[in-house]
């Protein structure tokens, strides 16, 4: 893939990761992507004593809600 394609899809995930960042329990979105086809993104949730629910079950609804992008799910 290219570079650009990349930046677009890695974008668009981030974009929704972080619209959602309250909802998801977010602390921190990092990302990641090469001009090797590679793409990686990082969430910290928030703390265990200060988290509402399951990291388990919020990585579900994230899963849920993706975006579709042309580089993978």
């Amino acid at each position: 893939y290219q570079l650009s394609e990349m930046d677009k899809a890695v974008t668009s995930v981030e974009q929704y990761l972080l619209a959602n960042k309250k909802e998801f329990e977010l602390q921190s979105v990092y990302s990641y992507f090469d001009e090797r086809g590679n793409a990686n993104t990082w969430l910290v949730f928030t703390d265990g004593d200060e988290a509402i629910r399951s990291t388990e079950e919020i990585k579900e609804d994230i899963r849920k809600g993706l975006p579709n992008i042309a580089i993978g799910r």
